[in-house]
């Protein structure tokens, strides 16, 4: 009397391991470990794309430009596993910024993240006509009794324009702790349709080797 039951809990178990997700409505696609940079296509046929880490986006995306961009835009499927992206046509932007400033603090610091909260890495920085120095991670520290409001200080990331203080943000009187959010442009660079396929849950950019992962 049990096999039936048996015999039809087996086939629902197998066509579910079977069954293949479309990629819409919270369809979120990831780069690398430790990356930003994702694809979202939503329900309604649209899209977002963010590559935020051009170093190892261009193993995801052959030929982009190396920086931080943004694309929105419509999606649509041409075969099974096989999906288009076409470009909204906006014209390019550069990096947008946003400071959260706390007041007063007992040191000043500069740190940098992207939209997303996770942090953008320093790769240089210089002061004044000096040379550039390297810096590791995505914070400075330094004492406001150090610095002059006649000094100038650039930040210069992967991807992002460079950050000047002061100029990219005012200057503040004494020890203020400043979180730099950096807000990725969109670029005209990719105007012509967009395809990538699907195997399993990762998403391949055509001419890639390397996958977006959903997760």
């Amino acid at each position: 009397m049990h096999r039936p039951i048996l015999y039809i809990l087996l086939c629902i178990i197998i066509f579910s391991s079977c069954r293949v997700i479309e990629p819409v409505g919270n369809g979120h696609y990831y780069g690398p470990a430790n990356s930003s940079s994702r694809l979202q296509l939503n329900a309604d046929s649209t899209f977002e794309l963010a590559m935020l880490d051009p170093a190892r986006d261009s193993l995801l995306f052959p030929g982009l430009p190396f920086r931080a961009f943004w694309l929105t835009g419509k999606w649509a499927r041409y075969g099974k596993d096989h999906w288009t992206l076409l470009p909204d046509m906006t014209p390019n932007t550069a990096t947008s910024i946003d400071d959260s400033i706390s007041r007063f603090t007992t040191i000043n610091s500069f740190s940098f993240w992207d939209k997303y909260g996770a942090p953008v890495n320093i790769r240089s920085i210089r002061f004044g006509r000096t040379r550039p120095k390297p810096h590791y991670g995505n914070s400075l520290y330094f004492f406001a009794q150090d610095f002059y409001e006649a000094d100038t200080v650039h930040f210069e990331m992967d991807g992002y324009d460079e950050f000047r203080y002061p100029g990219s943000i005012p200057w503040a009187i004494g020890n203020n702790g400043h979180k730099i959010t950096l807000i990725a442009g969109t670029t005209g660079y990719l105007r012509q349709p967009i395809r990538v396929t699907r195997k399993r849950n990762k998403l391949y950019f055509q001419g890639s080797r390397k996958a977006l992962v959903q997760k």
